[in-house]
């Protein structure tokens, strides 16, 4: 019963704090999140937990609070996207994973395990992935899986994605798990849009106005659930 936790530092972070007066989570939250789920999940199981070393020591802080034996993975983390990516790999065969992030992080673990077991828990800035859920239910409802007293089938849905294969670069293949968007922006994945006028078109695989960022752009033309096996493009 091996269940895996990747929190990412850096998300809740970034310059749209700055351009569109988004939250911060701080990494002192994201702690504290980790110590309930983790109380969630150790009340209801007693599993064998694999932790992403990440570069703020968050996870390990809260399992040192706890007293919860837990295992680092061998990996020397950069403070990039990456890590995540490549915890993600290491991780593979475990029960589920439990992550903080945003959009950004799930996508980087999907990356490096597409059809990972995930118990998503938002932390980041344009979440329409990850959900906004009390993390000791979380702990709880994961230690119900990790027992088998549910099979993860009969609550999870399968999330859509995005290929994307960029002609003539050497990077080949990219991936999405909710948005493809092209603009005019010079920098590639520009953190803040500013100007709409510099959209030049989107694939979505969900569509909601309740959603922020580009899909909830897209769900004012039309709606599309995670659960619709279909994508949108505007």
């Amino acid at each position: 019963m091996d269940v895996g936790i990747i929190a990412n530092p850096a998300s809740g972070k970034d310059i749209r704090r700055l351009t569109a007066g988004a939250s911060v989570v701080s990494n002192q939250e994201k702690k504290a999140i980790i110590k309930r789920c983790l109380q969630g999940l150790c009340s209801s199981a007693s599993p064998k937990i694999h932790y992403f070393p990440d570069t703020h020591r968050i996870v390990s802080s809260a399992v040192g609070e706890l007293g919860i034996p837990a295992e680092p993975l061998d990996i020397d983390p950069e403070g990039v996207a990456e890590d995540s990516t490549q915890a993600a790999r290491m991780l593979k065969g475990c029960k589920l994973v439990i992550s903080l992030g945003g959009d950004g992080t799930n996508r980087a673990i999907a990356k490096g395990w597409n059809d990972v077991p995930l118990i998503a828990l938002s932390t980041g800035t344009n979440n329409a992935l990850p959900a906004m859920l009390e993390a000791t239910t979380a702990g709880l409802a994961a230690g119900c899986l990790v027992r088998g007293y549910v099979p993860i089938t009969e609550v999870s849905v399968r999330s859509k994605m995005i290929r994307i294969e960029l002609a003539g670069e050497q990077k080949g293949s990219d991936l999405a798990l909710i948005d493809a968007v092209g603009t005019t922006d010079r920098f590639v994945g520009s953190k803040a849009i500013t100007d709409t006028s510099k959209y030049l078109f989107a694939f979505l695989t969900e569509a909601n106005p309740n959603k922020p960022g580009t899909a909830g752009i897209g769900g004012c033309i039309q709606l599309l659930d995670r659960c619709e096996e279909r994508g949108l493009f505007i």
